[in-house]
């Protein structure tokens, strides 16, 4: 139904990378129109929602986090496996970064490590805390970059929740903000300032069931929003 909504309404959809080059200044985008996203890595992204998307002939873009991939430490039976992600990918996906274990990225807060199978929580700082965000931000995207021979040049940060030195570390053309609405427990829609204030970006971190659903609820934000601390 979203998907039709965004058709009737003469909204273009357009891929990230055509967002990113605009944001350098490489190339003009329409004054309306929208970058689809899903977060995370669920198999129901591969099953149900890409034929939605293919349906409309729709670009979009796969930020995964790659311990959430099959066979990963974290991914359980409704994850997306890397034979999925390399489908997706010679069928023009654009797949990114989302960490390796979508957690706060912030110096000192609770995360959990998962070793020999056994989760733990902590804290995390100093040169601990420097080795385990580093292979959060670059070893996930070598992780990505390796197996299926891609480029990662954007980072989704989990939950939105980062600060100057986790930008530094992304490096990356945009950190895209991922903002939970604890109320749906789903991603809001993230309105990206262009010279046109009607211009989106649609995303999603559950498991897709049926026509996927967005809630619909904007903010107005560039394409970076100001730092937490």
């Amino acid at each position: 139904a979203q998907m039709q909504q965004l058709k009737d309404a003469g909204i273009t959809v357009i891929s990230m990378q055509d967002l990113l080059a605009w944001k350098r200044g490489e190339k003009n985008i329409p004054p309306r129109c929208a970058v689809i996203t899903f977060d995370d890595g669920w198999k129901s992204q591969y099953d149900v929602g890409w034929p939605i998307l293919k349906k409309f002939g729709y670009p979009f873009t796969m930020f995964i986090y790659t311990e959430g991939v099959r066979g990963g430490s974290l991914g359980g039976g409704e994850a997306i496996t890397w034979e999925q992600l390399a489908d997706m990918r010679d069928n023009g996906v654009d797949i990114q970064a989302h960490s390796a274990t979508h957690q706060d990225l912030r110096e000192g807060r609770n995360i959990m490590l998962v070793t020999g199978g056994k989760r733990t929580k902590t804290k995390l700082t100093g040169s601990e805390y420097e080795q385990w965000v580093q292979n959060e931000v670059v070893g996930s995207k070598q992780l990505l970059e390796q197996p299926l021979g891609i480029k990662v040049n954007c980072f989704a940060v989990p939950f939105g929740n980062y600060n100057e030195h986790v930008k530094e570390i992304a490096g990356d053309d945009v950190a895209v903000d991922a903002e939970r609405d604890d109320e749906h427990g789903e991603h809001t829609i993230q309105r990206r300032e262009t010279h046109d204030p009607s211009s989106v970006r649609l995303s999603r971190d559950e498991p897709v069931t049926g026509d996927a659903t967005w809630h619909h609820r904007c903010h107005g934000r560039g394409l970076l929003p100001p730092t937490k601390s």
